[in-house]
């Protein structure tokens, strides 16, 4: 993230197709020594237009691209297919953040994403902000993303570096800290931070929430409409999510506002994490009920309702499903439907399973509970 400077300055995030990129909220400096414009009959540069970045933009860094002086776009990986992300088919259609990259943590990953700051032990403000803005994101009612630290196999490491004496980042003094974005299922494997640049302790929380936030995905919210940078991002590939405004004030993933401190997520930056990472609804317990079928569950942190759904195997290859009502408790008893017993689910033809869901404010509803209830419906 950078701070705004009063030079002109350009910022943008740009759709990725698993590419290493580097979303470094950095002011766009003058092409530096060795990078210079590229000329569009290079089929490589032809590919990071389509990808949403005007051809003045871009320039050519040797190994790599730089879009619009903050987006780093690796040449190894532009001729690289999208990875298949099989861990998220149970879930809700993912549309996108209010703007977000084509590429997100796989469910499985999502559940346990390890950090690694030991190379922050010269720097534990650093460090411990780090921890805070991991243990901000983790405490996102209803979503299934988790944050740990761990300097074992992990899958973000974070480093420090002098912008006077090396340059991981665009944008010189002015930036604050960048990251990378996501590939093949896994987070952006990078976070620097620029200690030649003075922030305070709560600002340090909130740029490192931003940089974790463009590890799993996020791009900037008001990067339609953002001037402060000179000029709004491109939005080549982007959907703006369902429930969500066109632009978000309070959002922590602005770009260009490295300068604030930290002061809590706000409504639409959880709606969109709900959305993108959505955790499970609760797991019910089954009892039978005066010859009813029961549903009993533990409350689900932040959720306003619940769901009962059941789904009813066919036995021609397709399943139907129905809600069966909604509460504000965690019990229903189904009083429309009679049952002898709770059985052992085998997902057989004809069999009736029972899921809860769990509402939340502003959504979505979070995907069916797992593993279900069956009962012997009569």
């Amino acid at each position: 993230m950078r701070i705004r400077s009063t030079r002109r300055s350009r910022t943008t995030a740009a759709l990725l197709a698993a590419a290493l990129v580097l979303a470094a909220c950095a002011d766009q400096p003058a092409a530096p020594v060795g990078q210079e414009p590229v000329k569009e009959q290079d089929p490589l540069f032809q590919k990071v237009v389509e990808m949403g970045f005007a051809p003045e933009a871009i320039v050519d860094g040797g190994d790599h691209f730089v879009a619009e002086g903050d987006i780093l776009i690796y040449k190894a990986g532009l001729n690289a297919a999208p990875p298949p992300d099989p861990g998220h088919l149970w879930a809700p259609s993912r549309e996108m953040f209010q703007w977000r990259t084509p590429n997100i943590v796989s469910w499985s990953t999502s559940q346990q994403i390890r950090v690694n700051l030991g190379n922050l032990g010269g720097y534990p403000d650093w460090a411990n902000a780090t921890r805070e803005a991991m243990g901000h994101w983790n405490a996102i009612p209803g979503a299934v993303l988790r944050f740990v630290e761990s300097g074992s196999s992990p899958h973000i490491n974070v480093y420090t570096y002098h912008w006077a004496t090396s340059s991981p980042c665009p944008g010189g003094q002015y930036t604050v800290a960048c990251a990378s974005w996501p590939s093949g299922g896994n987070p952006g494997p990078t976070i620097y931070i620029n200690i030649g640049n003075s922030v305070t302790y709560s600002g340090k929380i909130y740029n490192m929430a931003h940089e974790l936030g463009h590890t799993i995905g996020f791009r900037h919210s008001n990067m339609k409409v953002s001037t402060s940078c000179g000029g709004a991002e491109s939005t080549s590939g982007a959907t703006q999510i369902p429930g969500t405004p066109y632009t978000d004030s309070y959002s922590v993933m602005n770009g260009c506002t490295g300068h604030l401190g930290w002061s809590g997520f706000s409504y639409y930056d959880q709606v969109a994490q709900r959305t993108l990472y959505p955790a499970r609804g609760p797991t019910p317990v089954g009892s039978i009920e005066n010859g009813h079928p029961k549903l009993t569950w533990s409350a689900a942190p932040g959720s306003t309702q619940y769901a009962v759904y059941v789904v009813f195997d066919t036995g021609m290859g397709s399943t139907s499903t129905a809600q069966q009502g909604t509460t504000t408790s965690t019990s229903m008893t189904m009083t429309h439907l009679n049952a002898t017993q709770v059985l052992q689910c085998w997902g057989v033809p004809g069999e009736f399973q029972f899921h809860v869901t769990a509402n939340y404010p502003g959504g979505p509803e979070s995907p069916l509970s797992w593993p279900p209830v069956c009962f012997d419906i009569q």
